[in-house]
């Protein structure tokens, strides 16, 4: 090995859908450099098979905001988002599906709840409460405007939200329920969230639906919906 790579942010900078873009740059990184990769304890050890890396170490210089090295540089602590091209270069699709392949144990505790095969992401929470300046919350009446748009049954949706979330044998994980039945819809019209863009990476839906946000923020009604898994979630650079 050459040296060593950490992430320590993952959990106290974004939720899960963040905590993925983080995790994967790393692991990247690190492979590229062959160096080894360490990470602070977090979701991504509990429910998927492939992800083990072992715990930091020593304390190593932390990179400034979304820095990737450009010199093959080891022995630092990545910091950020790494919501951009440069981050996305260091794997592949076929990367994030094996890394990120669910546990035995997610399958089975969820296996009950019926996956529907039209599944829409309502995303709410903060973006209403904390960021309602950066980010757009979508109403329901566009989804339905554009369910019907693109040709399908609008009386079909099952509707994924997180302020009425189901109930799992493992209190705290109920969004687990609503992760696996993003990933196994048919067709999935999802959210300016990186958590329903996940679901749409990591699963396979044989049509996926984006909203277009661009100069759009706050409580709207009126957003058009794309073909594609498209990465854009917000407003900003």
């Amino acid at each position: 090995m050459n040296g060593t790579v950490q992430i320590g942010c993952l959990g106290g900078l974004g939720r899960f859908g963040n905590q993925l873009f983080q995790y994967a740059c790393a692991r990247g990184y690190a492979r590229k450099v062959g160096a080894q990769l360490e990470t602070n304890k977090w979701i991504g050890q509990f429910i998927f098979k492939n992800v083990n890396d072992p715990p930091i170490s020593k304390h190593l210089p932390q990179l400034p905001l979304d820095v990737v090295p450009k010199d093959h540089q080891t022995n630092v602590c990545f910091y950020g988002y790494f919501q951009y091209t440069d981050a996305f270069d260091l794997y592949t699709l076929s990367d994030l599906r094996e890394w990120f392949t669910l546990d035995d144990w997610v399958n089975e505790e969820t296996h009950e709840y019926r996956p529907s095969s039209l599944v829409a992401h309502l995303r709410r929470g903060d973006y209403v409460t904390s960021f309602a300046s950066i980010f757009c919350t979508i109403d329901e009446s566009a989804y339905v405007a554009a369910v019907k748009e693109h040709g399908w049954d609008e009386h079909s949706i099952h509707w994924i939200r997180e302020d009425k979330p189901m109930v799992l044998k493992r209190p705290g994980l109920e969004w687990l329920i609503d992760f696996t039945t993003l990933m196994k819809a048919e067709i999935l019209f999802r959210a300016n969230s990186t958590f329903s863009w996940w679901a749409a990476t990591l699963g396979n839906p044989k049509f996926v639906y984006s909203p277009v946000v661009d100069g759009l923020r706050g409580h709207q009604t009126d957003v058009k919906f794309v073909s594609g898994n498209t990465p854009r979630c917000v407003d900003l650079p």
